[in-house]
Formats: C-alpha cells, sequence, structure tokens
C-alpha cells in the first residue's frame, strides 16, 4: 500500500531557513535530487521541504543553487539539494557542468551527496535511464525514484521494479510527487544506508580501456572521492575540449599536457571512440526495457520507436 506525504505533515516539521547555517549542528546528512529537465524533481523537492529552503548561486555562475531540509521518519533531519535539470554527465551546458562537478567532487564549496535520489519520468524510461546508468557507474549510494507513475498507470505502462532494482542494482521506488503518493515510501528508503550498485554498464574496447586506466592512476586523489568516480573524471578529461576550467583545476598541469596525444592515438586506432560510449549504454537499456516494461501492444518486449514509453 502506497503511504502518501504532504509537505506540512508532522514528519516533515522542523527547521526554519536560518538553520541552514547553522554551524553550531553536526553536519547534517546530504541528499541530492537528480534528474531530466521536467522529470518533476524540483515538485519532489518542494513536497519534501516546504518552505524550509534556501535559493542562491553556484559560484562563479548564473546556475540557481536551491537547498532545503527534510525530517525523515527516524526524526534525523537531512539537508536536501536540487540540483539542476540534467541529461548527461558529459555536459552540454552550465548547469550539468555543476551537476558533473558535484558529484564527482570537483567544486570545492559544495561537497558531493552522501545519498542521490534519480527522480525518473516513468513514461519516457527510455530516455531518462541514459542519466540513470551514468549516476550508479559513479558509485554514490543512489535510490531510483519512477516518478508520474500515476501518469504511467493510466496510459498502460507497467513496470516491473523488482526487475529494474536487479537490472539497476540499486532501490528503486515508485512516486507520483504532484499527488503526494509514495513519497513516505520514498522517505523511509532516505532513512536508510543505501549501499552503492556495483554493476558496471558500458563495455570500452582495449584501447580506450588502457588509456581511462592510464589517466585515472595519475589523478590525485579527492577528499571525498570514490576510486569509480575517479573513473569518470579520467573520461571526462579524455573527452574535454581544453574549455572545461573545473577540470583543469583537478589534474596536475602536466596530465593535462599529455591529453592530446592520448586523444589523436585514440582517434587513430578507434576512429569512433568517443560515441562507443552513448552507443553501449543504449544496448544496455534496450535489454532492461525488454525484461521490466509491459507497455501497450508491447507485453515484455523491447520499446520500438515512437513506443509511449521512449
Amino acid at each position: 500500500m502506497s503511504v502518501s506525504a504532504r509537505p506540512d505533515a508532522p514528519g516533515l516539521a522542523g527547521a526554519s531557513v536560518a538553520s541552514l547555517d547553522a554551524r553550531s549542528e553536526p553536519a547534517r546528512r546530504r541528499i541530492a535530487l537528480l534528474g531530466n529537465p521536467n522529470s518533476g524533481k524540483s515538485t519532489l523537492f518542494n513536497a519534501l521541504t516546504g518552505l524550509r529552503q534556501k535559493v542562491g548561486n553556484y559560484p562563479g555562475v548564473t546556475v540557481e543553487k536551491k537547498i532545503g531540509v527534510c525530517t525523515l521518519p527516524s526524526g534525523r533531519r537531512v539537508e536536501l539539494l536540487d540540483l539542476p535539470g540534467s541529461y548527461s554527465l558529459q555536459p552540454g551546458s552550465p548547469d550539468e557542468v555543476i551537476v558533473r562537478d558535484v558529484l564527482l567532487d570537483l567544486l570545492p564549496d559544495t561537497p558531493p551527496p552522501d545519498l542521490i535520489v534519480l527522480v525518473v519520468d516513468a513514461t519516457h524510461l527510455e530516455r531518462h535511464l541514459y542519466l540513470v546508468l551514468q549516476v550508479l557507474e559513479i558509485g554514490r549510494p543512489t535510490i531510483v525514484a519512477l516518478n508520474m507513475i500515476d501518469t504511467a498507470e493510466e496510459l498502460g505502462i507497467r513496470i516491473d521494479t523488482t526487475v529494474l532494482e536487479r537490472r539497476l542494482g540499486a532501490p528503486v521506488v515508485e512516486i507520483a510527487a504532484a499527488r503526494g503518493r509514495g513519497l513516505g515510501n520514498l522517505r523511509r528508503l532516505m532513512d536508510r544506508d543505501i549501499e552503492p550498485s556495483t554493476r558496471h554498464f558500458r563495455q570500452w574496447p582495449d584501447p580506450v580501456r588502457q588509456a581511462v586506466e592510464h589517466l585515472e592512476a595519475r589523478l590525485p586523489r579527492q577528499p571525498h572521492g570514490r576510486d569509480r568516480g575517479r573513473r569518470d573524471v579520467a573520461i571526462a578529461l579524455l573527452l574535454d575540449d581544453g574549455e572545461d576550467d573545473a577540470l583543469a583545476r583537478a589534474v596536475p598541469a602536466a596530465l593535462l599536457d599529455d591529453l592530446p596525444a592520448q586523444r589523436a592515438k585514440l582517434d587513430t586506432v578507434d576512429p569512433g571512440w568517443r560515441n562507443g560510449d552513448v552507443l553501449g549504454r543504449y544496448d544496455e537499456i534496450a535489454g532492461m526495457l525488454e525484461a521490466a516494461l509491459v507497455a501497450p501492444g508491447l507485453g515484455r518486449d523491447r520499446c520500438g520507436t515512437g513506443s509511449i514509453a521512449c
């Protein structure tokens, strides 16, 4: 049975906005809300925090930074960070740069989250799972929240969450943030110690894998870093066009100087190496949909082009 919650429910009562900056309190657990634009992420943020929010900007950019407080069923108060909407951790916009930098511990003023709640539009599962696979491979504890599940059900879409959990290696919870459905179940999961997924969703050709491992071994260790996150920094360096200041600050100058030669070598042995990551992830997503999705006219079959769930 679903358990609903409202922003003004007793379990969410607590901190004022001013207390967000209280230095005398013990450090709160940090939970980041992340998802594609229009996934309902900000609706969920408002439902969990009510009016207990603070809005500012990330240093040096005009990207909005929203922080709030939520009280979990145990009585523990946690800090919620509403990250900008993002389609990918290979950034194509200032918003996506911020998301990547927070998750990979590249922003000095914003520590990486202790837990990620990844909000997914259940009616467009294929599109949203791309970011899910990227985030899970970083190796941070993550909950996948299937939002708009009510709309999906009205459209005849059924998602086997048990199968999806097994394929992702992360807990999956159904919610409808706008209606308050499933928020109690989500808050109980947020109160638990979640283990990171151990799944790997990409298969790199040997030359690319060797280049990534070589770069990874030369990266300095971050205070909050995880080994799997270092791999994502190495990949970001290979794909960078030289304009990414956060990456440049995170690595030694000698490593940056070696990158053009590394890229040129890969271009010679595997000209399509930059696209391999994208294609590999969508192959994995197709298998997940085949196993976990039931949509009108599909049964347990792969989503075709133009499918309502894709």
